[in-house]
């Protein structure tokens, strides 16, 4: 099992931004995945984290620490979040995550978010094979 603190990252509204007509990553968005490289160098560096990514099939949980208990949607912000572990090389690719579960916390103190992974085996389940475990 994997776990990493990471700051919140941005919103997926301000994920991209436009310039001259071309749809490109946001400043916030270059910005945060920069950060979260570092801290992947640092947690390797530590003996903490793979040398290599993640390359098999995952399940991850992620706990996303508001700072108050103002209403906000937890999930607008996986595109960022995931799109820079990628780019860390933390993970090999998005696709890799087959079961993604998102819960809410909140502190006093920092807003960020708690991710744990693991991997698992390649379960590609039909809608079938799904009704019969009671998943849909």
């Amino acid at each position: 099992m994997l776990r990493i603190e990471l700051p919140m990252p941005p919103h997926d509204n301000h994920h991209y931004t436009i310039a001259r007509g071309r749809k490109i990553l946001s400043n916030e968005s270059r910005a945060y995945a920069e950060q979260v490289a570092w801290l992947a160098i640092s947690m390797r560096t530590k003996g903490e984290l793979p040398r290599e990514p993640l390359t098999e099939k995952l399940k991850a949980t992620v706990l996303v620490i508001h700072p108050d208990k103002r209403r906000r949607d937890i999930l607008n912000f996986q595109k960022a979040l995931w799109d820079s572990m990628q780019k860390a090389e933390i993970i090999k690719d998005d696709s890799q995550l087959d079961d993604v579960r998102v819960i809410r916390g909140i502190t006093d103190g920092e807003a960020m978010v708690i991710v744990t992974m693991h991997e698992i085996p390649d379960l590609v389940l039909t809608v079938d094979e799904m009704r019969k475990q009671g998943l849909v």
